[in-house]
């Protein structure tokens, strides 16, 4: 390569002016981890900033006096994206207002770079191995098996994913741990949900079932109609059914309650003719999807701090009838010897907010009743709770 063609590149690559840029330490560890280390795919702008929120304030408690990013989160992810720059891709996904992100292909080069000056030089006494998993995930490609099945002579999954980023490049797909399973075609794990269910919903969802099956069994069998019909989710108070297939469950209600924590959603009254599902551990966008949700009255309950307004929010992105409780600045006030500190609050704008949940998230922001204020779902005096539900239980 002369000269003038490292030169060009110098002047006109992405990868070469990131590992320029004046911010490259923060640019790369963040970007780098997010996306490769951990394996987000394209992700909503408002899950980049929540992250890199706590990245910065990790990296400015360090010195409180003197810290050293003191932009706004969503400043550096814009710069980032700018068309100058071309260190992410800033997009609105089919069907969704919501900006989303994801890594371009000079920010994995800059990164796999950078790793690779802290790599130990050469693989000479695992290339047998590497060479033994290079041929069975190149021949598993598209068949949807799990890494798991692998049975390459000597390897077994951590020493693939201990090696993902030589096998990646081997394979000519992403370093990123969830990508570079998609990208060969391979399962990934699944996402489920956790659903409390009233007695006539699920007695309901049992006679649909026998419903839609009966007549072909009674047809078949010459037994008399309903006789051994299907009522497998009658007399069940809870269910767990993978994210992707929700819609064969087969249920409906006219009211759903959906809570981020735990032990809130085991506690909290099921709605008389509805369901309370758990919030944490999977998609919004795909809770969103879900047909029996759209045609619900749905009401949304999460931490009083700014995140939790910031779940609401994505949330009403794809269910704009969402209603939040116990988020109101008298709960709020209510409870002032209870509330805590938010470790890394976001400052994001959040234009799905009713007036009142807007009034509080700018308090909190603002830090107007003190700073980083917080008050969790568990913290919440149980009668009050019980008091203020808006919906009308078993």
């Amino acid at each position: 390569m002369d000269y003038a063609a490292v030169e060009s590149l110098r002047e006109r690559h992405p990868a070469w002016r990131m590992l320029c840029a004046n911010h490259a330490p923060l640019l790369l560890s963040f970007l780098g981890r997010f996306f490769v280390d951990e394996g987000h795919g394209a992700s909503p702008e408002g899950q980049l900033i929540d992250a890199l929120d706590d990245q910065l304030y990790q990296l400015n408690s360090e010195d409180p006096d003197n810290p050293r990013y003191r932009r706004p989160a969503a400043d550096y992810l814009a710069d980032w994206a700018a068309p100058e720059a071309g260190y992410l891709r800033r997009f609105y996904p089919l069907g969704t207002d919501e900006i989303h992100y994801d890594a371009t292909p000079a920010l994995e080069k800059a990164y796999a770079w950078v790793q690779s000056l802290a790599e130990p030089l050469g693989y000479a006494g695992d290339w047998p191995r590497l060479l033994a998993a290079y041929r069975w995930l190149d021949a598993a490609r598209g068949t949807g098996r799990y890494l798991r099945q692998i049975d390459a002579p000597g390897v077994d999954t951590k020493f693939v994913e201990s090696n993902r980023a030589v096998l990646a490049d081997l394979l000519g797909v992403s370093r990123q741990a969830g990508p570079f399973l998609t990208e060969l075609g391979l399962a990934t794990k699944p996402e489920y949900v956790r659903i409390r269910l009233a007695a006539q919903v699920a007695a309901a969802g049992a006679a649909a079932a026998g419903a839609a099956t009966g007549a072909a069994t009674d047809a078949a069998t010459g037994a008399a109609p309903g006789v051994g019909r299907d009522t497998a989710i009658s007399g069940l108070s809870e269910l767990t059914v993978r994210a992707d297939q929700l819609d064969a469950l087969g249920i409906s209600f006219t009211t759903a309650v959906v809570v981020e924590n735990e032990i809130t959603y085991l506690t909290l009254p099921v709605p008389a003719d509805g369901v309370v599902v758990w919030g944490r551990g999977f998609d919004v966008a795909r809770l969103g999807r879900w047909p029996a949700l759209t045609r619900a009255r749905v009401h949304y309950w999460g931490d009083l701090d700014t995140h939790g307004f910031a779940i609401l929010h994505r949330l009403r992105t794809h269910l704009p009838q969402v209603r939040s409780f116990l988020m109101d600045a008298e709960t709020l006030r209510t409870h002032r010897e209870r509330w805590g500190s938010e470790a890394a609050p976001t400052s994001a704008g959040l234009d799905r907010l009713a007036a009142a949940e807007a009034a509080v998230y700018d308090d909190l922001v603002s830090d107007r009743h003190g700073r980083r204020v917080r008050l969790e779902q568990e913290r919440i005096d149980w009668k009050w709770v019980t008091e203020h539900l808006p919906y009308e239980v078993e």
